[in-house]
């Protein structure tokens, strides 16, 4: 039984080996595959941080163009009311101009139709 024992101790030996060299090579590729995919994902957060920053870029710029825009829109609002305020008070400086003139015509006629009737009497 001796030697049966020697070979099953021998046998249980290369087996312990055998799975104690299983257990380092699964430990080095689970740690392999650990830092694999840290780096993997180290990458993806950078190229995440990357496509934010371009958006948060791209943002900034359409917002800063927005403002352009508006402001231009805002300039051309107040110079189209300017001319349009401009146009109304000139309209209403020749309105009355004509209108005193009309007066002051009006009056000169009474003045002499009542210059008239006194030569007349």
């Amino acid at each position: 039984m001796r030697g049966k024992d020697r070979k099953v101790e021998g046998l249980n030996d290369e087996e312990d080996r055998e799975v104690e060299g299983l257990n380092e090579g699964e430990e080095r590729e689970v740690e392999g595959l650990n830092e694999g995919e840290e780096r993997e994902i180290e990458e993806l957060n950078e190229g995440e941080e990357r496509e934010v920053e371009g958006l948060n870029e791209g943002e900034e710029r359409e917002v800063e163009g927005l403002n352009e825009g508006e402001e231009r829109e805002v300039e051309g609002l107040n110079e189209g009311e300017e001319r349009e305020i401009e146009e109304l008070n000139q309209e209403e400086v020749e309105e009355l101009s004509e209108g005193e003139e009309r007066e002051i015509e009006g009056l000169n006629e009474g003045e002499e139709r009542e210059i008239e009737e006194l030569n007349q009497e």
